[in-house]
């Protein structure tokens, strides 16, 4: 019995490290796992007849990865960068960068607070919600990022 107890003890214990991002008014968060970096925004590069959520290439310490803009991902109003604007760099199938409106931290959460996304706001062109962490009184999206992106690569 002590042994199932040190079990659930532990489960209880693991926790997701999450960076969280706005994007609008939106909360949303990824594994830190697939975050190699974060940078501000630097000179984007436009490729002609790019996916409109191709905001551009960028040459990161000589390598050249693709910017993909999370505002035109998610349908929300353009209003141009800002001082709180970043690039995450994540490699998930390759590496490339995200434009969000503003890093906001870094988070642990409990496997306990983290939460399917109910079947009725999940569609097929939002399918890149993995699921909800539940953090005070908010609700953080967190984004599964091979779907967010089959979805960019796809809309090409």
């Amino acid at each position: 019995m002590g042994r199932t107890q040190g079990l659930e003890r532990a489960s209880v214990s693991a926790d997701s490290q999450l960076v969280v991002f706005r994007v609008g008014s939106g909360k949303f968060a990824v594994n830190i796992h697939d975050v190699r970096e974060i940078i501000r925004l630097p000179r984007i590069t436009r490729v002609p007849e790019a996916s409109e959520v191709v905001e551009g290439i960028i040459n990161l310490r000589d390598e050249v990865i693709p910017v993909y803009d999370l505002r035109k991902r998610f349908g929300v109003s353009e209003t141009g960068f800002t001082e709180e604007s970043r690039i995450i760099v994540v490699n998930v199938r390759e590496l490339c960068g995200l434009i969000v409106d503003a890093v906001q931290e870094v988070i642990s959460v409990s496997k306990e607070a983290i939460v399917p996304p109910p079947p009725e706001v999940v569609t097929q062109d939002s399918s890149y919600i993995d699921s909800i962490a539940i953090r005070d009184d908010r609700l953080i999206l967190i984004l599964n990022l091979k779907e967010l992106l089959q979805g960019v690569t796809a809309a090409a």
